[in-house]
């Protein structure tokens, strides 16, 4: 029987990897129980913050334009209907209360009149009114007035007498507010006056004179 013969150095080595060798073994030992089972899912955790929005894409192209539709049908225009019938007339109204008065006369047209104007420029020329008493005139409640004279148709002649006597002329009853045309327009053919009125009714120049009425008026008041 051979014997080995084993060195100082090598017996230590042995120990030390004999040593390092069980150590492992308990390492790896105690790692086996220090895991043990494996336990339940544990509770989810708080949800992280959300992040920041990507930039937006760019808008895509407009798709084409669909054809229009069908116009719709117009409906009949429907028939005018009926007139309705006039009403009644309704009853009369009270009669009014203004009192109408008529004044009428003559008067001499180859005197002088109570108001004469007198006309220097280019030519002297008088204009003669005559006063008419009408009592119903008041200037601070003036009623209404209407003035009426007769006059011959040509309006006028050369004479006082030819005026008076020529019975072929045509006479008429004209309304004084119609103007004939002279300057007496600018002063008026009728004035106004408490109590009264003047009418316009010749124009003498040197000898020639004309008349604008017969002397013949008619005043109608309503008050």
């Amino acid at each position: 029987m051979s014997t080995v013969t084993l060195s100082m150095g090598k017996i230590v080595a042995l120990i030390i990897i004999a040593i390092l060798a069980s150590s492992a073994v308990s390492i790896g030992a105690s790692t086996i129980l220090a895991a043990g089972p494996e336990g339940p899912e544990g509770p989810q955790g708080d949800q992280g913050i959300q992040g920041q929005q990507g930039l937006k894409g760019d808008t895509g192209d407009t798709g084409p334009q669909g054809p229009a539709g069908a116009t719709g049908l117009q409906g009949e225009k429907g028939d005018k209907g009926d007139t309705g019938e006039t009403g009644a007339t309704g009853a009369q109204g009270p009669a009014g209360t203004a009192t109408r008065y008529v004044i009428e006369g003559s008067f001499n047209i180859t005197q002088n009149g109570e108001l004469i104007k007198n006309v220097s420029a280019p030519d002297p020329i008088l204009y003669h009114w005559k006063r008419i008493d009408v009592p119903q005139i008041t200037l601070s409640d003036m009623p209404s007035v209407q003035v009426y004279v007769k006059t011959y148709f040509h309006n006028g002649t050369t004479s006082a007498n030819e005026s008076a006597t020529v019975p072929t002329s045509t006479v008429f009853w004209r309304d004084v507010g119609v103007t004939f045309g002279s300057i007496t327009e600018d002063t008026g053919l009728v004035l106004y006056d408490e109590g009264c009125v003047y009418i316009f009714y010749k124009s003498v120049y040197d000898s020639n004179v004309q008349y604008a009425m017969t002397g013949d008026y008619k005043i109608v008041v309503v008050k």
